[in-house]
């Protein structure tokens, strides 16, 4: 004889994915909803901006900084941070990156912004979708990524925002 619940719909079960580590749960009409992001309007310049690097282990940090073109408004729309550390390392990623608007330029801290911080510890990327999140450029003004490793190993990641103006 049979064990468990029969009559369960087979599309009401739980899905694991391995990409995100997390179990999918199908909607009541078996389908799933699917989070993406806002394409760039017509006419508008696609900023995806930021870099792959390795960081020091131990509080090792690393920077990047966007500047916003001079009289244009820029439109945030995603910040991405994830990272990799050999699988012989024996020890969980553990990092943060923090987006700032900077308006007096990179590494200028006066007048700064935290718009967002991400932190990875067990999980290898996220990203934070943003809407209606605007900034003017003047050549200056930037958004700038800073990352920090707390792992115990060197590890490479890859921050970026992306957006349009």
């Amino acid at each position: 004889m049979a064990k468990g619940n029969l009559n369960r719909k087979p599309w009401m079960a739980q899905v694991w994915d391995s990409l995100t580590g997390y179990y999918i749960k199908p909607n009541a009409n078996g389908s799933i909803n699917v989070n993406t992001s806002v394409p760039t309007p017509p006419g508008k310049t696609k900023v995806n901006a930021g870099e792959t690097a390795p960081v020091t282990k131990g509080g090792g940090t690393e920077t990047y900084a966007y500047t916003i073109p001079n009289g244009q408004t820029f439109t945030l729309q995603s910040f991405e941070f994830g990272g990799f550390i050999p699988a012989d390392a024996n020890d969980p990623m553990n990092a943060r990156a923090r987006l700032y608007y900077r308006p007096n330029g990179a590494g200028n801290t006066s007048g700064q912004v935290l718009i967002s911080t991400i932190y990875l510890q067990h999980i290898s990327m996220f990203r934070i979708d943003f809407s209606e999140e605007t900034y003017v450029g003047d050549g200056t003004r930037v958004l700038e990524i800073d990352v920090l490793n707390y792992t115990k190993v060197n590890s490479e990641f890859d921050y970026r925002i992306r957006g349009y103006y």
